[in-house]
């Protein structure tokens, strides 16, 4: 699963330090002030869920839109506006973003 420890490893590849003792929420709240590897973090979880959420539109045809519920969206929203979960959600080509 991504969120929660996920989220912990990811700040953990980002930012090559040893994760013990933070948390999901710590990553965010860093990520609000700045920290380069929070950022970082955020970005690529947010590519991750946009990707996936834009799979399972098509997967499930979805015609009347898509509904982001749980407890991370809402805690995340200025980043689930980002291009990069926009751009993520969208690309569906050949191409989808991860380099």
């Amino acid at each position: 699963m991504l969120a929660g420890d996920g989220r912990v490893s990811l700040y953990q590849s980002c930012s090559g330090a040893d994760a013990a003792g933070i948390d999901a929420a710590w990553v965010h709240s860093q990520a609000e002030s700045h920290d380069q590897a929070a950022s970082a973090e955020m970005s690529l979880f947010v590519r991750i869920y946009g990707a996936f959420v834009g799979n399972m539109a098509l997967l499930f045809k979805s015609e009347g839109g898509i509904y982001v519920s749980g407890g991370i969206g809402a805690k995340i929203i200025s980043w689930m506006r980002s291009d990069a979960f926009i751009s993520a959600y969208l690309n569906k080509g050949e191409d989808a973003g991860f380099s």
